[in-house]
C-alpha cells in the first residue's frame, strides 16, 4: 500500500485487499486441532531432519577444515621434511580433536640448494619425499577436526 498518495490506484489496492480470496472457512473446534497437529507433526520432522543435515555437516565441515602439508622441522645445521604429507588445520581454524601418529622425517643439509628448493616448493603444495632416506621418526599430534576460532 501507498501511504503517501491517495488517489484511483490506492482505492483498487484497498478493493483488493478487502476480497476474501485464499482464505479458507473451517469449524473452530474440530478443524483447528487437527490442522495444528498436523502443522506440529511436520514441524518436528523438519526440525529432526536439519539437526541431522547440521550433524552431518558440522562432521564433513570439520573434516574440510583439513588440508595435508609437508611438515618442516628446522634445525641450526640442518632442515627436516616429513616424508609424506601430514594433516593440518587450516588458516582460521584450530585442532578440535586430535591423535598421536608416528611422522617420518628425512632431513638435508641447510646449505644445500635442494633444501631451499623443498622448502619453497614445500609452501606451494605437499611434497611426497619416499624416495629420500628416514632420519629419524617423531610422534606428533594431528589434527582428526578443526573448528574455527
Amino acid at each position: 500500500r501507498s501511504y503517501l498518495l491517495k488517489n484511483e490506484e490506492c482505492e483498487s489496492e484497498e478493493e483488493r485487499l478487502s476480497e476474501k480470496r485464499n482464505y479458507r472457512k473451517f469449524e473452530r473446534d474440530e478443524e483447528e486441532s487437527d490442522e495444528s497437529d498436523e502443522s506440529e507433526e511436520r514441524e518436528e520432522r523438519y526440525t529432526k531432519k536439519s539437526e541431522k543435515k547440521s550433524d552431518r555437516s558440522d562432521r564433513s565441515e570439520k573434516k574440510n577444515q583439513l588440508v595435508e602439508k609437508t611438515q618442516i622441522k628446522e634445525f641450526s645445521h640442518r632442515v627436516c621434511f616429513s616424508v609424506e604429507p601430514v594433516a593440518e588445520c587450516r588458516r582460521g581454524y584450530e585442532a578440535d580433536q586430535t591423535q598421536q601418529r608416528k611422522i617420518r622425517f628425512t632431513c638435508l643439509p641447510r646449505h644445500n640448494r635442494e633444501a631451499s628448493r623443498l622448502i619453497k616448493e614445500a609452501r606451494q603444495q605437499p611434497l611426497e619425499l619416499n624416495d629420500y632416506p628416514v632420519s629419524f621418526v617423531e610422534s606428533v599430534k594431528v589434527p582428526t577436526a578443526c573448528v574455527a576460532y
